[in-house]
Order: structure tokens, then sequence, then C-alpha cells
């Protein structure tokens, strides 16, 4: 998303951002979600308010504690820039932002500024204040002779200058920023607040959902930004009304503010004014009379702008709404006509004495955004709205009497003050939550769809609705398919529009119809050109080429796979146009007639499986493919499994889908669940009856006795999946809960592995074809492979880049000529480096494991050691017992490092230090190692976060194949829906990366193969004795003429006892 971003705070250019963690919570720590009980009537709206980006816990604490004395305070950076000595300290493991101003007034006014923001909603610092002499931290309204303030510190953001600049961020998402801060514009002018963007519109932070906070509000009331006094001081006059919008005034507010047109001035005033008593509470007694003169301009500000009753409009705005806001807040006491729409629909939805479990019961299954109202059982005079979050969890928050005529909601940004209960429904944030008011005459909730959708199109069945769904995994006969189908249990995304970078272009029909009859093959690419092509001319050229080779399908693998593509583009085009029953057609047509062909290596299933097994280390990790597809799966790989399981011995394949395929798998089965009977109607006859979807708990399976079972594995929090079962056929299971960016894509597909040769590959493909994911068995032609070295090349050197064009579809179907010439024109670099690697040996296929190849730089480790990195380092035994941590060393050193998805779904329940959380960053698919350089390597190797009692030393060769890389823990961060992704998309290469930090972490692709593990470092004799037992144990150390080896290095020298890092030992 973003390109250099910043973890920054003031104007700081020299300060390194404190990590995001100093160390990585237990199991237990990374699965705590919110409460969603019915009895919980305090939740905050953390996960919906956070600006710190954590995971909201069942502890509603404050989001800063500060402490209690500054003699708990460390300083972190003395110096983070600005002319006010901001400095960067910590307190018990939470980092803060010190500040003294340029004199005791000045940090008093801008203390006192940042309370009157937050108590009026505006996004701003939560500060405390203490007494610099005594270090005591200072209660209430008392004023010490040397203050200093402590301010909330927020990371990851950016300043709001180089958000706006930015050309990776979206015109719409600065738009957005914009149009928050401009929300508060005339609270701005009250406080007198003139520098409240910043010379460099760096007095404002973004964090990643957008929200722009004040950070240093030292400009407000009477003092200018550096602590001098304004010549007017805090003058009765709100003349920054106009000068706060005026360019030659105050060029930076006006770059913000400049826009804003005198109507919604307006209604800003309006709210200011009604807020007058919650402003005389917050702000300092000594500004009380100005502040009262400065009301009263506005009031006559406002008077001047409204036109004259009966008077003509005088533009085209339209004229603010006139509300007068009730004086008695019991809104159920009102009557019905003194009411606005708003509060007559929230009055609607309150149940009065309503118990959380009822208010439970009555809300769960509804759609995201219903809510109602209920008198707390806690809270004295209280209420408690109960809703449904986007991604479908019940949830509560507490809406209570300020006793200065406002509600209090409570969040993370600290309380929101409504003048209203209806306000729920017209507060800026609020109503985009609020959506639905559910009448007291609802009735009780219907089975819902295991697939949700919110404005972002990936979103997960809560494990609530799972539980009550009471559905299980019994084999369905006919008639019971028939009854179960009667029932929707999808919601289809969004539409789907075309990449950003891909033009339209008005279909020229001579064109079309010339490569319908002379290359067919050419239509492939016309639609990521910017070309519409409709679901007859699809068809029309799928059958010209599949007639035209007719005699060559047998024998020729690339014309079978254009011909798969071109029906399946014809589907897709008939789904768009509404022609379902076309659609169908079209993949019951592939999926019976266009049959794998006899030489395909996996008809012989049984002896593929085998031999490929048979190649790896431990069979558990199954037979691995690769060479196929066209972009639909990931790496263009997959493997399978032949499992003993209770319900016998199946053949399980498994892959991961791309993102724009998991995408269309959504639009597929929402529109076959629409037309179920039409499609079931389409179904090749060995499919039949027809199909099943619903929604089940995502579990990995463990072993016991060799037989693979639920019983025996491991259920992530809140993981969901959808199986797709075809009676009597197998089943489809595919991850449902995008939270969990490592098991969203996953698919797998299990079949009775009973049957002939060729009859279980058939079943798979036809299963997968009638879905819409038919060309994945197809063997990939010679400019399939040579996109995914492309691929390999640019995401390597311009991952940022890369990141915004791999995620379409687009990137998949254009020719590679114009691929090429596009990426060239986006880096001009590209050019050069296509004409580098394309030389014999700068690229070659890689194993992962036996069968999963890669495409790997040759030259990318010899680049990184010319930069001054020495190699990989991976811990191994934190929390452990040394004997078991020997155990587990030497097992890596004998298969490899496996990461902890790839152990899971082998049936090996071994957790790592956070695998619940790498899970859903997306990075448990990937082995995390550090980085050692001659930045590093001075540090003591117990500085280095989870180093373990045993050190695995990686060759740098390792990275040849691709990887990415953070200077500090971010849990391997790469989920398109996780708070921190724009760490990922925002990444540099790794031949840009330095590490600097012990906590750095560089992330590989599911194992390190063993030749590239270089030794072992350990801190002490006993450690070095229990690792070469258990190596012994393995059968890795090798005795040659009485001297003991491992890799053909001696063993002394391929386990060092060492305290620091130091080059040598990746020799």
């Amino acid at each position: 998303m973003v390109e250099g971003i910043h973890n920054l705070l003031l104007k700081t250019n020299s300060a390194a951002a404190p990590p995001a963690h100093s160390a990585k919570e237990t199991e237990k720590e990374l699965s705590q979600t919110a409460d969603n009980s019915p009895q919980n009537d305090k939740m905050p709206l953390s996960a919906l308010f956070s600006l710190s980006g954590k995971k909201a816990t069942t502890n509603s604490k404050p989001a800063v504690q500060f402490p209690d004395s500054l003699k708990q305070v460390q300083i972190i950076n003395s110096n983070l820039g600005g002319s006010t000595g901001a400095k960067l300290v910590k307190s018990n493991d939470t980092y803060f932002v010190s500040k003294k101003g340029n004199h005791a007034e000045h940090i008093l006014a801008e203390y006192g500024a940042n309370k009157v923001y937050k108590a009026l909603g505006v996004p701003v610092p939560e500060v405390a204040l203490y007494d610099e002499t005594s270090g005591a931290k200072v209660a209430g309204q008392a004023k010490p002779t040397h203050p200093l303030m402590l301010a909330e510190y927020f990371q990851p953001c950016i300043p709001l200058g180089e958000y706006l600049q930015n050309s990776s961020i979206t015109q719409e998402n600065k738009d957005k920023v914009i149009a928050k801060l401009q929300e508060h514009f005339v609270i701005d002018c009250l406080l007198a607040n003139w520098d409240v963007i910043g010379l460099e519109s760096d007095n404002v932070l973004v964090t990643t959902d957008g929200t722009p906070i004040r950070i240093d509000n030292g400009s407000a009331f009477e003092f200018r930004a550096q602590g001098g006094l304004k010549k007017e001081g805090f003058s009765p006059n709100v003349t920054e009304l106009d000068s706060m919008r005026d360019w030659i005034i105050n060029p930076s507010a006006a770059s913000i503010y400049g826009s804003l047109s005198n109507q919604e001035i307006l209604i800003q005033i309006d709210w200011v004014l009604a807020r007058e008593d919650l402003l005389f509470k917050s702000i300092d007694k000594k500004y009380h009379s100005s502040l009262s003169k400065r009301l009263e301009f506005l009031t006559t500000y406002k008077n001047q702008l409204q036109p004259a009753p009966g008077s003509p409009k005088t533009s085209n705005e339209p004229k603010a709404e006139s509300k007068k806001p009730l004086k008695s807040f019991d809104l159920f006491a009102q009557p019905i006509n003194a009411l606005t729409s708003e509060e007559r629909k929230v009055k609607a939805a309150s149940y009065g004495s309503l118990s959380g479990e009822e208010a439970f019961s009555l809300l769960v299954g509804k759609p995201p955004g219903t809510f109602l109202l209920k008198n707390s059982q806690s809270t004295a005079g209280a209420l408690v709205v109960c809703y449904i979050q986007a991604n479908g969890k019940y949830s509560s928050v507490l809406l209570k009497p300020s006793g200065i005529g406002t509600w209090i909601m409570e969040t993370s940004k600290g309380p929101k003050h409504l003048l209203n209960p209806g306000e729920l429904l017209t507060e800026p944030e609020l109503k985009k939550l609020f959506l639905t008011p559910l009448k007291k005459s609802a009735a009780l909730p219907k089975s819902q769809s295991p697939l949700k959708f919110s404005s972002n199109p990936l979103l997960f069945t809560s494990q609530t609705e799972l539980h009550l769904s009471g559905l299980n995994n019994q084999k369905l006969n006919p008639a019971a398919l028939s009854e179960k189908n009667k029932k929707k249990v999808i919601i289809p995304p969004p539409a789907s529009v075309p990449a950003a970078w891909v033009a339209p272009v008005n279909p020229v029909e001579s064109l079309v119809q010339s490569y319908i009859k002379s290359d067919p093959e050419k239509l492939l690419g016309l639609q990521a050109m910017g070309y519409k092509i409709s679901g007859d001319q699809y068809f029309q050229g799928a059958e010209k080429l599949r007639l035209n080779f007719a005699k060559e399908l047998q024998k020729d693998p690339y014309i079978r796979t254009s011909i798969h593509q071109l029906y399946d583009k014809a589907s897709e085009a008939y789904s768009k146009e509404k022609n379902f029953d076309m659609a169908f057609k079209m993949r019951a047509l592939l999926a019976s007639s266009l049959k794998l062909p006899e030489f395909h290596p996996l008809i012989k299933m049984n002896d593929a499986i085998a031999r490929q097994t048979a190649k790896q280390g431990n069979p558990d990790f199954g037979a691995h493919f690769s060479g196929y597809d066209t972009g639909i799966l990931k790496g263009s790989n997959f493997r399978i499994d032949r499992r003993m399981t209770e319900a016998g011995l199946k053949d399980i394949l498994q892959f991961r889908l791309s993102q724009f395929a998991r995408r269309d798998l959504q639009e597929n089965l929402a529109c076959i669940e629409k037309h179920i009977d039409l499609f079931n109607q389409h179904l090749p006859k060995e499919l039949k009856p027809g199909i099943s979807i619903q929604a089940i708990p995502y579990c990995f399976k463990g072993q016991k006795e060799s037989v693979y079972s639920n019983k025996f594995g491991w259920q992530p929090a809140d993981a969901s999946a959808l199986e797709i079962t075809f009676q009597g056929v197998g089943r489809i299971i595919v991850g449902n809960n995008p939270q969990y960016g490592c098991l969203y894509n996953d698919v797998s597909v299990e079949i009775d592995a009973s049957m002939k040769d060729g009859q279980a590959l058939k079943l798979m493909h036809q299963m997968l074809t009638v879905l819409g994911l038919g060309p994945l068995f197809a063997e990939q032609r010679p400019e399939d492979d040579e996109r995914l070295k492309i691929a390999q090349i640019f995401r390597t050197y311009y991952p940022s880049r890369a990141n915004e064009l791999e995620r379409t579809k687009e990137f998949y179907e254009l020719p590679l000529t114009e691929l090429k010439a596009h990426l060239i024109a986006l880096v001009p670099q590209m050019k050069a480096l296509l004409e580098k690697y394309s030389h014999p040996g700068m690229m070659q296929k890689v194993e992962l494991y036996p069968g999963k190849t890669s495409w790997a730089l040759s030259d990318i480790a010899s680049q990184l050691k010319q930069k001054g990195n020495y190699g990989l380092m991976m811990g191994v035994g934190s929390f452990l017992d040394l004997k078991i941590a020997a155990k587990r060393a030497a097992n890596m050193i004998k298969f490899g490092p496996i990461s902890s998805q790839d152990r899971l779904q082998a049936g090996i329940m071994i957790h790592g230090a956070s695998t619940g959380a790498d899970l859903e960053t997306g990075g448990g698919d990937r082995i995390f190692t550090r980085m050692i350089n001659k930045q590093t390597s001075p540090k003591p190797i117990n500085n280095f976060p989870f180093s373990g009692s045993i050190q695995l030393l990686i060759d740098l060769e390792a990275l040849n194949r691709g990887c990415y890389a953070y200077n500090s823990d971010k849990y391997g961060i790469r989920n398109p829906v996780h708070y921190n992704y724009y760490e990922y998309a925002k990444r540099a290469s790794i031949l840009d990366f330095t590490a600097t930090q012990t906590d750095n972490e560089v992330m590989l692709k599911n194992r390190i193969d063993p030749q590239y593990i270089k030794g072992a470092v350990v801190q002490n004799q006993g450690a070095y004795e229990q690792l070469v037992e258990a190596l012994k144990e393995a059968s890795i150390v090798k005795s040659i003429m009485g001297k003991d080896y491992v890799y053909g290095k001696p063993i002394e020298q391929f386990i060092k006892i060492a305290h620091k890092f130091d080059p040598s030992m990746w020799n």
C-alpha cells in the first residue's frame, strides 16, 4: 500500500521506532478474542475503533496505562525532532512521547487542548501530566511548577504529508482522510489551533485504518507552535474560520480545509454549540471567559451565513437541517412526535429489560449492522447497544448518561458523546456500524449463510454461528439434499472490477471475429488488455480451437489447456450476462467431454503418489507435484496425501488458490446456490444428484496409530471452512475465514482411494471444473512457466510494485509481450533485469520439497554478502527442555526446518512460538529466521528474541528462491485483511533490506532444505554434548577414520560454542 512508511511521531527523521512486540505471546494469549457472550454489557468497540491495531481481548482495560511516576520511565531517544524537545520514552514495555514545551504554560496549554479534543471525540493522543521535579503524576486540575506531559505513542503511522504525496495510496483513501480531518475543523478554530496541520503536514499522523490523529496541539489557545504568544492572545473572535481556509494566511491548514463549504461549517457550528456544557467541563477555567465570547462569535458567524427566511438561496448547497436537541435525554419517555426520524427508529428497537441471552438469541444470524437497545443489568440508568459486527459476531457496548446532557459510549479511542441515542444512526463513525434497528416485532433468526461479505469481500463466519447451525458431516440422501438446498447459505462478494492498470478498450468486432476464425487462443489475453468479450464469442473460439485440434487433443497437453481456459472464460462471461443456463453448461461440458489424456502424469495416481511420497524424508509430508495450472494455483503446485481416516482410506488433494481465484470461487458458489436446481440439472452423470454446501470448523487432522482424525487434531479459534459435498463422490473443503491468511485460500479435495487408475483423477477434475477451478490439472504451457519467472524477478527487486499486480487476474492473462512492456513502462530498470536473468544459469528451479519447485535467482545471496550480510539464524528450543530442543534441532538438520502450517497439515501437532497468530498474519507457512550482519553480529546471542538454546545457521543461498523481511518482529505479516498489511505491501526488496535490530525477521516459504544448514551454535558444553547425542540418534553423524562429521564438516566445526555470531560460522 505505502512505500517508505516511517513509524514516526512528531517531526522525527532519526528515531528508530520501538519493536511491535518485545516477544511473541504464548498460544493462549494469541487466541484471545473479544468476549462475545450475552452478559458482556461493557465490551468496548476496540476492534472497530482501535488506533493501536492490537487485538481486542476480554479484559476491557484502557488502551493506555501511564506510569505512576517518572521514575519508572526510561529514555529511548532523547531527540524526536521538532522545536520543543520531544523524547521517546518507555515504561513497562509501553512507549510514550515526553514533552515539556518551550515553557510551563505552553505545555499546560497543549495538555488542555488534548483534553478538550478527547472530550469531543476527536482522535488525539491520550495524555498524562507530571511534576518533573518530584516525578509524581498530577491529578485533577493541579498545575505543577515544572510540568511534563507524557503522550500516547502511535505506531505504525505515517505523517499526513507523506500519506498525501504517496503515489501508492489511492486518491479515494486520501480523500477519506481529508474528510475525517475536515469533520472537526470548527473545533480546531474554536481552540485557535493554527498549526494543527503543521508546516509540512507533519502534525497529523495517519493510522493503518485511515484515522488522522492530531498529535501536536501546541499552537492552541494563546500560544504559537513554539511557545510564543499570539499577538491577539486567545481573542474573543474566531477569525480562524476564515484564516485557516485562506491559502495566503495559513497555507498548510488551507491545504486541508480550503475546500470546506459554508454549509458544512454551519452544520459543524450547530454540532459544537450543542456541546457547550461539555466544552466548559473539559477546558481550563482560565479560558472560560474567552470561550464564552468565542461561542457567541460562532453564533453570530452562523447567523450571518444563513439566508434570511424567505430569501432566495445564493448557492446550490442544500440548506442545513435545523435540529433542536432534546433537553431530556430519556429518549423513551418522549412522545413520538417530539422525536426525530432517527430517534424513532432507535426507539422502535428498544427492548427494555431484556436479558443478555435474549438479546443474543434475537440477533444471532442477523446481517451485520443489525442492532437493538436494552436496559443495562449492571449500570443503573445505562443502555446497552447489542449488535452484529461486520464479521457476523454478536457484540455489545454500554451507552450511559454523562450527567451533563449527553450519552457516553466508551470506545478504545476514548468516550464518544452523543446528544441522544438517535445519533447512533447519524454520527459518522457509528452509522457505519449500526445500520438496521431490530424492531420489536422481528421474528427469531433464520439460518444464515456460512459465506458472508462486507465492503471487504473477505469476511468470515463466526464460530458462534458454526455451533448454532447444527451442521454435521453426515452423508446426504437426494431428498435431504434437495430440502437442504432450499435455504440460501451464500452471500456473494461485491462485483469484481478490472485491475486498476487495465484501461477499458472499445470492442472491435472485426478483431474479435478474426481471432475466432484464425487464432482463438488470442482471445484469452484480450480481456486483460481491456476488451469486453461476450460468452458467445468465447464459446465460438473454444469450439473452433477444439475442432481445429481434435486429433491433437490426446497428444498436445498445451492445446487442451487453452481450450479449457476458453470454455471457462465463456462460463464466466455468461454468468456476468446473467445467462446461468449457458454458464453451467460450459463447465458441465468441460467436466464431461474434455477428459484428461491417458498420458497425463497423474492418470496412474496410485503409482504417482507412491513414487513422490517415497522421495520425502518423512512420508507424512505427502506427494508433491509441480508444473500445473495457469495462475489459479499459488506456485503452480499441489500435494496429494493417501491417508487412513475414520471414514476409510482417502486420497486428499491439497493446494492454495491465488487471491483472484479465491474470489472467483466465491462468486461461482453464490451463483450455484441461487440456481441450484439448474446447476444440478447440468451436472455430469458421475456427479449426480448434486452438491450441498455447509459451514464447518476448520480443523487440522492429527494422527494416532496412523489414523487421521479431528479428535487428535487442532482447531484454530474462530477458523471456519466450507464443506462442498458431492454425494457419493467426495467433498471439497475451502477455508472460509480471511482473518486466517494462511487458511482462507486453502482447498482440499477428498475422495476414496480404492478407485481404479484414472477414475480418482477424473472425478477430482470434474468436481473442480464444475466449480470453476477447471484448468488446475492442466499441464503448464511454456508461456505460463515464463510468467512465473518474470513474476519472481519483479517480486524480488520491486516487491511493493509487484504486490499491486500479482493479486489481479489480468497479471496471469495478459500476453507475455504485453506484460513485459507494462512492467518496463512501470519500472524501466526491468528491461535490464529481464535481459540479465535470461542468460543460462541465472535462474534455476529449486525444490522446496521433493517434487515442489520454485524459480530461484542465482545471484541474490552473493549480492547480499557484498552488502555485509553473513547468514541467517534460526533459534530452536525457546521455552523447551534442552533434551527436547536438541532432538528438534537434530530433526531440522536431518529433514530441514518446516513451517508451522506444513507441520499441522502433515498431522504433526507441534506448535511454534506463535502458531495461531502466524496463521492469521499469513506467516504460518513460512520459516522465521534472523539476518546476521555487521550491525547485528556484535550483539550477544541471548539478545536475539526466541534464539532458544540452539541456533541453526542457514546459508544465504536459501534466499535465492525468494523471501521477504522486516526489521522487527511482525509475525510474518502478509494477510491482505490484517491491520498491519501495509507493512507487507510497502516492504523493501531483500536487496535493500538492512537488518539493524535483533528481532528482525526474514521469512522463507514452507521448508529449508538441509543442504543450506551450515552448522549450529550453543552457549555451553552441556548443550554441545546434548546436541551431539541427538545428532547421533538421528543417524546424521558419520564416523570416518575415528573422526565424527556432519554433512562433511568435522562435528566440532559444525557445532560451535559461542555467545556472539561470527561471519566465519557460515563458511
